[in-house]
């Protein structure tokens, strides 16, 4: 029969166990990611694949990424989430073009400092809904093309960035057709389905009548003619002030340099009156000097 205290040295050394299996497994594996993304083995196991969006969830209009990371089969992660195998120099040959709604976009990836075998590609999704990435170029010898697409089983698709505003909920601001539309606080969000004859605006607690085609034809017609003529009258306006403006700009400037003249003029006669006067002057004393004294005679001679 056991003893208690065999069995407590029996579950403390069970616990040990359990503790010093689980740190192999985090060291073997790395600690799972805050973020969702695909896993798939590449080029027939020789490479393991992982991508996704960098910052998940997703919102629309917020500044993201597509992240990537490669590493030779299966990824390994040391404690600082560093991978042990991570391919490096995969930035030169691996390109990622983005689709949604039917559009397209290229982009290259940039690579993670001292982070071997992650790599980025910058971008702000604008759209709500499922986005691809497909993953192509080389790697050595072996070409790579392959599709990831966000679903509930991969990687998070874009949500409304009205789910995180508040308490204002204004929306994205770069709406357009298939995006959230900008509501006020309280209000329910719709999607703006915007078409070329009758566009429509949602605002809270009342609704609004969808503007028909003759209503930009009218617009085109009428407002904005009559919004360039009085934007053209305003600019004349403004020409006409800066003209007068430059007038007596121009008109000071001639009557300070007439006064000016005018005061060197005086200046000058000043000056040359000193100098005859000093002329003169001196001219006098020298003939006072040279003229002889008349003599006197000599009384009782």
């Amino acid at each position: 029969m056991i003893s208690s205290k065999n069995l407590r040295k029996a579950l403390k050394g069970g616990r040990v166990f359990l503790a010093l299996a689980l740190l192999g497994i985090i060291a073997q594996f790395g600690l799972p990611s805050a973020s969702a993304h695909e896993s798939r083995d590449v080029a027939g196991g020789k490479y393991q694949f992982r991508v996704g969006f960098l910052n998940e969830p997703v919102y629309q209009g917020l500044d993201n990424a597509v992240f990537l990371a490669i590493c030779t089969g299966s990824c390994t992660s040391n404690p600082d989430g560093s991978f042990t195998n991570g391919v490096t120099g995969a930035f030169d040959t691996i390109k990622v073009e983005i689709s949604s709604n039917g559009q397209t976009m290229q982009l290259g990836f940039k690579a993670v400092p001292r982070m071997p075998g992650r790599y980025n590609a910058q971008f702000i999704p604008t759209r709500v809904g499922d986005y691809t990435f497909r993953v192509f170029g080389t790697l050595g010898s072996d070409t790579i093309d392959e599709k990831f697409r966000s679903s509930p089983t991969t990687f998070d698709s874009v949500e409304p960035v009205t789910a995180i505003q508040f308490p204002d909920k204004p929306g994205f601001a770069g709406n357009q057709s298939g995006a959230v539309s900008a509501t006020p606080a309280g209000s329910t969000t719709t999607a703006a389905a915007s078409t070329a004859s009758s566009p429509a605006a949602t605002v809270s607690g009342a609704s609004t009548t969808a503007a028909t085609a003759s209503t930009p034809a009218n617009t085109a017609t009428g407002a904005a003619p009559a919004a360039a003529n009085s934007n053209s009258a305003e600019i004349q306006q403004l020409n006409q002030k800066i003209t007068d403006q430059q007038r007596q700009l121009d008109s000071a400037r001639s009557d300070a340099s007439s006064a000016s003249l005018i005061g060197y003029g005086g200046l000058a006669t000043g000056l040359l009156g000193i100098i005859l006067a000093g002329l003169a002057f001196f001219f006098a004393r020298q003939r006072g000097q040279t003229t002889p004294r008349p003599r006197r005679e000599i009384e009782g001679g």
